[in-house]
């Protein structure tokens, strides 16, 4: 029991640091501003080859960019909007209720309506 304390104590720190460690505001600016000028420049560089073409590439190109831009900033904070932790601080005091042979959890109607 104690070894699956010291590993589950491990794992909770390990996780405290992933959320404290944040990428730099600078570099997230810096990122968009980069990514904005490079958009803007694209349809120079492109235009004498694409000629009509030049606009909807440069659209499409942007598009894609600016999502992947979103989706690193998204990934960038995992715990606070895109992953539900209900349900798996849920099954950790599930886990724990089972593991633990006294009743020293405090009761917790969620989970046992849904495990049981």
């Amino acid at each position: 029991l104690l070894s699956i304390v010291t590993s589950l104590s491990h794992t909770i720190g390990r996780c405290e640091r992933l959320v404290q460690t944040p990428v730099p505001l600078s570099y997230a600016r810096h990122t968009s501003r980069f990514l904005s000028m490079w958009t803007l420049s694209l349809s120079w560089a492109l235009v004498e080859s694409l000629r009509w073409w030049t606009v909807p590439m440069v659209v499409f190109t942007t598009w894609a960019l600016f999502g992947i831009l979103e989706i690193g900033q998204l990934i960038e904070d995992p715990f606070r909007r895109s992953i539900d932790l209900t349900s798996i601080s849920e099954a950790i005091c599930h886990d724990c209720a089972l593991a633990l042979p006294f009743e020293a959890l405090p009761e917790h109607s969620t989970w046992r309506s849904s495990n049981a």
